[in-house]
């Protein structure tokens, strides 16, 4: 008996299985190029002690940033809802934000915009409504309760679950389902039956891990690989590759931004961009403006203060040959 106990095979725990996985060196060398992991960055000094590094402009490359399609001045709040008979009507695309509660979806939706647009909170379940955000009438941002735990009553979170499975079946603009999930925790049952809800619903979606300044780059690699292989094996609905961000320091933003400008609507894009280079222009044009104004008032206030300077030295020799002429000896 003592024999056949100490020879049973062990099952590994879920963090020796994950600790077990190679590290994928082309990931890790991707997500270290965009900022991304629990990197070892310079030495602050006193001044910027405690401030956030701010990397959203990792991963930019090409000339017109991606932030500039998403203007703080430009999301607002439309709608808010509790069941679909409050949705509002359909018209731009639309894309939603999914995951558990306190995954960071409050504070995600905040850094693409550059903007306090929703209030985040540490009390996981805050978020009970669906609410619409119109950015720029390019692309509407849809903020979806999380799932998993919240301090709604019981019978009023049942309302608000009903309404968004009824949103994620049925909605025609839904072009994309963000699915938030905490880079320090391997995927969960909850966030499983979300992917399988959405696969029977044949509704495309994405994987985003968020909060992954608090994750060492090689770990980091290892959860992306673990999802991307999951992926390929169990659901064909969803988009193959996985987006890596962080809320605090926006890095991973610029490819996520991507991916939301690909389902704008073209001819909307075009439109919006040639406003934007129209108003670049007319900026400009008063920089410039303001720039030869000053210029001007600086060459006038320098002719003053030269003027200035030569009375008070004609003064002054005058006082001086005064001065000499009142200590001469007289003849």
């Amino acid at each position: 008996m003592q024999k056949a106990t100490s020879e049973a095979v062990t099952t590994p725990t879920k963090t020796q299985s994950f600790k077990s996985i190679p590290v994928d060196h082309t990931i890790k060398s991707q997500l270290e190029k965009l900022g991304l992991g629990k990197i070892r960055l310079p030495r602050q000094s006193k001044t910027e002690y405690g401030k956030q590094r701010d990397l959203s402009g990792y991963g930019e490359t090409g000339e017109t940033p991606t932030s500039a399609y998403f203007p703080p001045s430009g999301c607002r709040l439309v709608a808010e809802a509790s069941d679909d008979a409050q949705f509002p009507a359909e018209g731009l695309p639309e894309v939603c934000f999914v995951g558990r509660s306190n995954v960071g979806k409050s504070s995600l939706l905040n850094a693409i915009v550059g903007y306090p647009l929703s209030k985040t909170s540490s009390k996981p379940g805050e978020t009970t409504n669906l609410r619409w955000y119109n950015n720029s009438d390019l692309i509407t941002l849809v903020d979806l309760p999380g799932y998993g735990f919240s301090f709604a009553q019981e019978n009023r979170s049942g309302v608000w679950m009903e309404a968004v499975k009824r949103y994620l079946q049925h909605r025609k603009s839904l072009k994309r389902c963000f699915i938030l999930i905490d880079s320090r925790q391997p995927l969960k049952r909850s966030d499983d039956s979300t992917m399988q809800f959405l696969e029977e619903s044949k509704v495309t979606y994405q994987l985003v891990l968020t909060k992954a300044d608090l994750v060492g780059v090689g770990d980091l690699a290892k959860r992306v690989s673990q999802l991307q292989s999951s992926i390929k094996e169990r659901f064909p609905h969803a988009v193959p590759d996985v987006l890596v961000v962080s809320s605090q320091n926006r890095s991973g933003l610029s490819l996520l931004r991507k991916q939301l400008i690909s389902l704008f609507n073209p001819e909307r894009r075009e439109a919006f961009g040639r406003l934007r280079d129209k108003k670049f222009a007319a900026a400009e044009r008063r920089r410039a403006k303001r720039a030869v104004q000053a210029e001007h008032q600086h060459q006038v206030e320098l002719h003053e203060q030269r003027r200035h300077s030569r009375r008070a030295l004609m003064r002054q020799v005058r006082s001086d040959r005064k001065a000499a002429e009142s200590r001469a000896p007289s003849l």
